[in-house]
């Protein structure tokens, strides 16, 4: 008996992920920093959110699996920002095959 296949999961990579965090850092770190005292707290605070939401944002994942590519977030963040698509293989098949149709008909018409 063989296992059931894994999918194989590509998170965004990692250049991007850190230059977007580093950015909302660059800008958003001073902040608090240069506010007056009574609004010191909350942008501490809404410091934290952002920098989770930000998190959240650049984990969106690929899930490439014999039966399907899925394009998501992960469990702990995906219930908040419910954005994702999939597509089953019989999608991709016919997607593929009208491309090489296309393919084949511009080759057609170009060199008669």
């Amino acid at each position: 008996m063989s296992a059931a296949p894994q999918a194989d999961t590509y998170p965004m990579a990692p250049l991007i992920r850190f230059t977007l965090v580093g950015l909302y850092l660059a800008l958003a770190a001073p902040l608090p920093w240069l506010a007056p005292v009574p609004l010191q707290l909350p942008l501490w605070l809404a410091l934290g959110l952002g920098l989770l939401l930000v998190w959240a944002i650049t984990s969106e994942q690929v899930e490439l699996d014999p039966d399907a590519i899925r394009v998501g977030h992960p469990a702990w963040c995906g219930w908040l920002l419910r954005r994702g698509w999939q597509v089953e293989e019989e999608e991709r098949v016919l997607f593929a095959g009208e491309w090489f149709e296309r393919w084949r008909m511009i080759k057609t018409l170009a060199h008669p």
